[in-house]
């Protein structure tokens, strides 16, 4: 569960936020979980995306620290899909109507072809980052990668 106020990830059952103090709601139902937790993941996404529009090369760096681990995973997973889906309406509103995939199947291996970038610089830095024997995790990998 997170902080509604900072975003900070407090125990369950915790009655207040031992970072900031604010008082924390009963669990909700899983289908509010998951609803706080695209909420959270998208004003992070929001924040982080600020920080390094300002300060591209630095900002990176910075937003990835203010953000921490688990929640850059989840900004740079935020980034991925809405990266993805532009692709995917891009490709469907550049391609003339004669060309566009049609069906289930068609949809699907756009879908494909439209998470390839986002999945591919993730897995390329996770391999450049073992081969050079760096510091970091996967959450660093798809947060460079959505950014």
């Amino acid at each position: 569960m997170f902080c509604p106020k900072c975003g900070t990830q407090v125990a369950d059952g915790a009655a207040t936020c031992l970072n900031c103090g604010t008082p924390i709601a009963p669990a909700k139902s899983p289908a509010g979980a998951v609803a706080d937790t695209v909420k959270i993941a998208s004003q992070d996404a929001l924040k982080a995306f600020k920080m390094f529009a300002t300060n591209p090369v630095a900002g990176l760096s910075v937003a990835f620290e203010h953000l921490g681990p688990n929640r850059a995973l989840s900004v740079g997973v935020s980034f991925g899909v809405v990266f993805s889906l532009c692709i995917l309406i891009g490709g469907y509103v550049a391609l003339p109507g004669w060309s566009r995939p049609r069906g289930v199947v068609g949809f699907l291996s756009s879908l494909v072809c439209a998470l390839v970038p986002f999945v591919s610089l993730a897995g390329a830095s996770l391999a450049a980052r073992k081969a050079f024997r760096g510091q970091g995790d996967f959450g660093h990998d798809c947060f460079v990668a959505g950014a």
